[in-house]
């Protein structure tokens, strides 16, 4: 099967995030197949295939009833009942800040995802109502080269 990380349960369904941009659901009674999420028919962006970016990015967010992903410049939800997605692009708002999201684990909270940018060594916010950066703070190199 090839599973990249045990996302959780929610609706009754275990979510596992697979290799190949793919996240599946199974029935947690009968382990029957309930979604496949791979391609994402509405979502057009000029260099990233129309699939999720990085599937083990993604957690439950049990308040709200869905499943949150979010990496690179790409934030994306997942509906449990039906297994509908929607992709956001943040490039035009994450860019400009040369901030993005680098790691697969990240926090999620009621109100903001926080995140690291390994390049730039960045901590960020990600307001979720907005999906616009609060803020972020940058870390400076020691003069060892230590962050």
């Amino acid at each position: 099967m090839g599973g990249q990380k045990f996302i959780g349960v929610l609706e009754d369904k275990l979510w596992v995030a697979l290799n190949h941009h793919t996240i599946i659901a199974l029935d947690i009674k009968t382990g029957q197949l309930v979604h496949r999420i791979d391609r994402i028919a509405d979502f057009k962006c000029q260099w990233l295939a129309s699939y999720i970016p990085l599937p083990a990015a993604t957690v439950i967010d049990e308040k709200n009833n869905k499943l949150i992903g979010f990496m690179g410049e790409f934030y994306w939800e997942i509906n449990p009942i039906n297994g509908t997605i929607v992709l956001i692009d943040l490039t035009d708002e994450l860019l400009p800040q040369k901030i993005r999201n680098d790691r697969e684990d990240f926090v999620l909270t009621n109100s903001h995802i926080y995140f690291a940018t390994n390049s730039d060594i960045k901590v960020g916010a990600l307001n979720r109502n907005t999906k616009e950066v609060d803020w972020f703070y940058a870390f400076e190199d020691s003069e060892i080269g230590y962050q």
